[in-house]
């Protein structure tokens, strides 16, 4: 989670967003990886997914603490995404 706001903050790529492209690329997870995806890889690739997703929609919003009181768990999970974030020293505070 906190790798994929980095990510959304301008970082480089996260693990879970790289095999996410990886896997839309070249065909799926027996493609890329020779095996299912298993239940954790596909959660954690969700998250990372939601998190850059809600980064954008966030950034998109004309106004942040409208979008925030409108998304009240999405804007939750950005910010403990960008504590941790900071916390791994993955981005400034």
């Amino acid at each position: 989670m906190a790798s994929a706001y980095a990510y959304a903050d301008g970082g480089l790529p996260s693990k879970e967003m790289q095999l996410l492209g990886y896997l839309d690329r070249y065909g799926g997870a027996t493609n890329v990886l020779g095996r299912p995806l298993g239940a954790g890889e596909m959660r954690r690739m969700t998250i990372a997914e939601n998190v850059c997703k809600w980064y954008q929609e966030r950034e998109s919003a004309g106004n942040v603490a409208e979008w925030t009181g409108s998304n009240p768990q999405k804007a939750d999970t950005l910010h403990e995404a960008r504590r941790l974030a900071v916390e791994m020293k993955l981005i400034e505070e």
